[in-house]
């Protein structure tokens, strides 16, 4: 009775479109599933994760929490070769990530890299994921060279997928590869990189939040000493 209770919550969380509510549904099924199993259990790792999502925008420290103690629960009921695991280590990796918390970030992508390199076919998109966050990470660390490396071979295997660059993901990573290449002092190369995926990504979606893609280009420009440039595009912004 419990059990479905916590699973009715949980399913209704996912259809609410209101997002305090589908926050309040997941703590009650929470709180429901945690009476019931009182320990570790998937189903309660599945919602800690739900509501670590849905809260990073506002507090990344919960979100960081609640995915910590997904991803460990997780890695007791299945080990960290399960890919459930791996999924919800690397979310954790990037909320750290997004905070700018880059040091405790590299260590777990590094090992789900290495999990998901020995576990699984080396051409996955879901190694690219994680080629993506590490390269990211060791970028903003001073270790460009080594993040180019990474996102290069992210950028092939999602070619090798089928993407190209009508994908957001294959436009993100080419954003975060001009970003390493920009950190570089390789102006001139990275700036069709920065450039055409963030106008791409403005293009498709108007009103979405691109300030993160926006200072990579604004940062570019400020390096590269082209305020002609960057005067047009705060015209713009």
């Amino acid at each position: 009775m419990g059990e479905d209770l916590a699973d009715a919550l949980f399913v209704a969380a996912r259809v609410e479109p209101d997002r305090q509510t589908q926050l309040l549904r997941l703590q009650e099924a929470l709180e429901v599933r945690e009476t019931v199993y009182g320990g570790d259990d998937p189903g309660t790792a599945a919602v800690l994760s739900d509501m670590a999502l849905r809260l990073e925008g506002e507090d990344p420290v919960a979100a960081d929490t609640l995915l910590r103690k997904a991803a460990a629960m997780h890695e007791r009921l299945y080990g960290v070769d399960h890919r459930t695991t791996l999924v919800l280590m690397n979310n954790h990796a990037g909320v750290l990530r997004d905070q700018g918390r880059y040091a405790e970030a590299e260590p777990i992508y590094r090992r789900v890299l290495e999990v998901r390199s020995r576990a699984f076919p080396q051409d996955s998109v879901a190694r690219a994921y994680v080629l993506h966050g590490l390269g990211w990470v060791l970028a903003e660390r001073g270790r460009q060279t080594e993040a180019e490396g990474l996102l290069r071979e992210m950028l092939e295997i999602l070619r090798r997928a089928g993407d190209d660059d009508g994908s957001w993901r294959y436009q993100i990573g080419r954003n975060t590869l001009g970003r390493a290449v920009a950190l570089q002092g390789r102006f001139e190369e990275a700036e069709p990189l920065l450039r055409n995926s963030y106008e791409w990504m403005v293009e498709q979606d108007p009103d979405g939040d691109h300030a993160l893609y926006r200072q990579r280009l604004v940062d570019l420009y400020r390096s590269w000493g082209r305020p002609e440039v960057l005067a047009a595009l705060e015209d713009v912004g």
